[in-house]
C-alpha cells in the first residue's frame, strides 16, 4: 500500500470511529460538522521529511521555480534539498498536494 493511501485509510478509520460515538440530529449541526471533518480539522497531513542518504534532488526553490512544489511549503526550506525518490513523490502530488514537509538536511 502507498504511503498516502496508508493515511486516507487510518484518517477515514478515525473518522468512523470518532463519529461513532454520537449521532447529530440537527441538519445544520451535522453540515458543520461534516464539513469539518472533509476540512481535515481533526488530524494533521502526512508527514514527507527529506532523508539525507538518498540520492540529493534539485534545492526545493528550484522545485518552486518549475512549479513542482508550492512556494509557501518550500519558503522555510531555504537551500534544502530533497532525494530524487521525495522529488518524484512531490511531482504526483502536485504543488497543491496534500503535503507537508520536515526539512531535515542542510546542504
Amino acid at each position: 500500500m502507498k504511503a498516502f493511501e496508508l493515511d486516507r485509510s487510518v484518517v477515514e478509520s478515525y473518522a468512523d470511529f470518532s463519529r461513532s460515538f454520537s449521532k447529530v440530529r440537527a441538519a445544520d449541526l451535522k453540515a458543520s460538522i461534516d464539513q469539518q471533518y472533509e476540512d481535515g480539522h481533526f488530524w494533521p497531513d502526512p508527514l514527507l521529511s527529506f532523508n539525507p542518504q538518498f540520492e540529493a534532488g534539485p534545492a526545493v526553490q528550484e522545485l518552486a521555480a518549475t512549479d513542482v512544489l508550492d512556494p509557501l511549503t518550500a519558503k522555510p526550506a531555504n537551500d534544502r534539498t530533497p532525494s530524487e525518490r521525495q522529488v518524484s513523490c512531490i511531482a504526483r502530488c502536485g504543488p497543491a498536494g496534500p503535503l507537508s514537509a520536515s526539512f531535515t538536511n542542510a546542504n
